[in-house]
């Protein structure tokens, strides 16, 4: 279930949409693939990948970059720990 609560403009889910399960740990490929996007976005100075009126680079230093950045590092702790032993 998805609740989306904007009082003043319309509101609503209007693109497409991944639900990620965030119970399990993101594989090395993911992770691989993950960091070249952020890499090669930089590197060709990508702002923006859709609409976008907040301004150059709002859209991905702000938005896609950090939310990228914190769903490659999920998991991490628990390999290391699984990894190392008790």
């Amino acid at each position: 279930m998805v609740r989306v609560y904007m009082p003043r403009w319309k509101a609503g889910i209007w693109k497409p949409v991944s639900i990620v399960d965030m119970s399990q740990p993101v594989s090395d490929e993911i992770r691989t693939v993950g960091r070249r996007f952020i890499e090669t976005g930089r590197a060709a100075g990508l702002t923006h990948i859709s609409e976008n009126y907040a301004g150059k680079n709002v859209q991905t230093e702000k938005m896609y970059y950090p939310k990228i950045e914190y769903f490659l590092t999920h998991g991490q702790a628990q390999r290391v720990t699984t990894a190392s032993g008790p």
